[in-house]
């Protein structure tokens, strides 16, 4: 019999990330010390109260009983009438930083490793608040954000990030806390920490940040989600031919664990001729009754190509009509090249889950990713390595915790490299600083600028779409009379990092960012025009 389930309810992305409530997710002394906040009229104070949550006027010293989490003080207000969306929404990330205090402490209480208030001084605040923020609406700004040396020219950020400062400043001060006193920061952060970075995803994805998992890679989110999704053998996985060889080989193993069918489709031949309407007809063509788990990459890093990801969403959503939750196919999109890019959230996509790295185009640390799922699906998914949430206080108790799903039990339990993943916040933080609009005209700017250059070029063949709509940060080219390897190369000499695509056909690939500048664009497409064979 399947155990009964108590999950939170979203109830919608919260605000921007503000001082006040990035405060909330600041040090355990300043939240014990501060009054609980109070609207006028509401009825939410005395709810959390009664539930054994921070009284009112709660001060530094007293005795602390949580009886209830963040998920049932929220269930809570909402029946107790409360039509203050402030308090339901904001208040989550409020309810779940003092249900961690309160993990952390019986935690400390059951180790014996109780410390006094002056362990507590390093917890993370974010790091842009310690200091006055930096003007990034002028792109010299963001563009001084990063201690990229200025000597080459990079065109291959596809790869792996340089950290602008408020992210350096977050690893700085994570590692200096991890060597100074590595227990007692441990002891601190090691709940908050990964709490501020699936808050502040969450603003950046508009989604619960119970749904999101945090991993080390787009590699090892896809191995926890495809490895571990509810398949029969006698239903089948059905993929693309443009997928990167990590998602190919992870639904391999996973064909070869089930007996389930592996099945591939060839979505265009050539990316510039292709059509979004051709490209979803093929997709919708090859679901079959028994198609079960489809996987799809957002921006194929072979060409350039952008998936119309909606409307290859909606064309599931249709086979999946009369279906029964262990009959529906289940849509998953690598998105790594897209997420940092594109100015979207999941809702816009509409696929099921989500999985991708945060050390690319989200600019946090190398070794740092995250996957997302739709709340109502995470029974489908079945962890391989032991995670948590805030009901692993029930293994204390004796109860077994192996039917919990979310996104906390689906992020590998351990000891992470947590000065790598904490920054993350940070990251997404600076986006939002930005705007992810801006961020998407800056670098949907930079690789049309590339195309429409390389497209008068008589020698030059380009292999991404000119459309916006079907390409994105990156640019696939080839030169006439050079391998791809030559292309890079020759550019290396000018000082210009590119790279080639790894996969059986190649080609040569720019790929700008932030920390380029419309003339470093015009210095790229100079160089390319001299390519001589």
């Amino acid at each position: 019999m399947t155990a009964t389930r108590s999950r939170p309810r979203y109830l919608g992305p919260s605000r921007p990330i503000s001082q006040t409530r990035a405060t909330r997710l600041g040090s355990t002394s300043s939240l014990r010390r501060r009054p609980a906040r109070r609207s006028r009229g509401c009825e939410y104070q005395r709810e959390r109260s009664r539930l054994g949550g921070l009284p009112l006027g709660w001060q530094a010293g007293a005795s602390l009983s949580v009886a209830a989490g963040p998920s049932t003080t929220l269930r809570h207000l909402s029946s107790a009438g409360c039509k203050n969306r402030t308090c339901l929404i904001s208040n989550f990330v409020y309810a779940s930083r003092t249900e961690v205090f309160m993990d952390r402490r019986s935690f400390l209480v059951r180790t014996g490793l109780v410390m006094g208030p002056g362990a507590f001084a390093g917890s993370i605040v974010p790091t842009a608040l310690a200091e006055e923020a930096a003007d990034l609406s002028d792109w010299k700004v963001v563009r001084d954000q990063f201690d990229y040396t200025r000597d080459k020219i990079n065109m291959a950020q596809l790869l792996v990030a340089s950290p602008p400062k408020p992210v350096r400043d977050a690893m700085e001060k994570h590692m200096r806390g991890m060597i100074e006193n590595p227990v007692s920061y441990l002891m601190e952060n090691w709940q908050s920490g990964d709490v501020a970075v699936r808050q502040a995803a969450s603003e950046y994805m508009a989604v619960a940040p119970e749904d999101i998992a945090l991993t080390a890679s787009t590699t090892m989110g896809l191995g926890i989600l495809l490895g571990g999704l509810a398949i029969r053998s006698n239903q089948e996985i059905l993929a693309t031919t443009h997928d990167h060889p990590v998602t190919d080989t992870t639904l391999r193993y996973r064909s070869q664990a089930t007996g389930a069918p592996y099945r591939q489709i060839e979505l265009y031949q050539d990316a510039t001729t292709a059509t979004a309407d051709a490209m979803v007809d093929t997709l919708a063509k090859a679901i079959r009754l028994e198609t079960r788990i489809i996987v799809v990459t957002y921006v194929h890093s072979s060409s350039g190509m952008k998936l119309p990801i909606r409307a290859m969403a909606e064309a599931v959503e249709r086979a999946n009509a009369g279906r029964s939750i262990d009959d529906r196919a289940i849509f998953c999109v690598d998105g790594v090249h897209g997420f940092g890019v594109e100015n979207v959230t999941m809702e816009d996509l509409g696929c099921d889950f989500f999985v991708a790295g945060t050390h690319k185009w989200i600019l946090g640390p190398c070794g740092t990713g995250l996957f997302w799922g739709k709340h109502e699906l995470w029974d489908l998914t079945h962890p391989t390595i032991a995670g948590a949430d805030e009901r692993f206080r029930e293994w204390f108790e004796g109860k077994d915790i192996s039917h919990y799903r979310s996104g906390g039990f689906l992020s590998p339990f351990g000891n992470p490299a947590f000065v790598l993943r904490w920054p993350v916040a940070e990251a997404f933080r600076f986006h939002l600083s930005i705007g992810k609009a801006r961020i998407e005209q800056r670098i949907h700017g930079f690789a049309r600028q590339l195309k429409e250059g390389m497209a008068k070029m008589p020698r030059v063949i380009l292999r991404t779409p000119m459309a916006e709509a079907l390409s994105g940060a990156l640019v696939c080219f080839d030169v006439e009379g050079m391998k791809p390897d030559e292309v890079v190369a020759a550019l290396a000499k000018k000082d210009i990092i590119a790279t080639g695509t790894p996969y059986r056909v190649r080609y040569a690939r720019l790929t700008p960012g932030l920390l380029n500048s419309e003339e470093e664009i015009e210095t790229t497409l100079r160089a390319v025009s001299e390519l001589k064979a």
